[in-house]
């Protein structure tokens, strides 16, 4: 789906923005998921720059706290799948918490949040 095939003005992007969203990127304030959206957006809106795109698509990054309180969130929600299937669980809360911070954090971060938080709990059930 590349943006000239969606017959997108691709001379709108400027060089400016493609640095910026890489120093957002770089920054930890925008996933690199989010980069087709971003510059979708930008091509049809050429007055607006990346960092507001970013803002208007809800695109802005999430800390780790914040990412761990979804994660935590999500495995309370899920404490009867989680005894029953254990690490197995990992698909389903992968596919929950990416449904909720896609865009907006590296999916290797959220991946690597949930196996470490997911055996916490698991030892944590272990020991009650």
């Amino acid at each position: 789906n590349s943006l000239n095939n969606k017959g997108l003005p691709v001379e709108n992007i400027k060089e400016e923005s493609l640095k910026k969203i890489f120093d957002l990127i770089s920054r930890g304030e925008m996933a690199k998921e989010a980069i087709p959206e971003v510059l979708e957006y930008i091509t049809v809106n050429p007055n607006v720059d990346v960092e507001e795109a970013v803002k208007i698509l809800g695109k802005g990054g999430i800390s780790i706290e914040e990412l761990e309180k979804i994660v935590r969130e999500e495995i309370d929600k899920a404490k009867d799948v989680i005894r029953e299937r254990g690490m197995k669980a990992m698909g389903l809360l992968m596919g929950r918490i990416m449904g909720i911070v896609r865009g907006r954090i590296d999916g290797k971060i959220v991946n690597e949040t949930v196996k470490r938080m997911l055996e916490e709990e698991l030892k944590s059930l272990k020991q009650s």
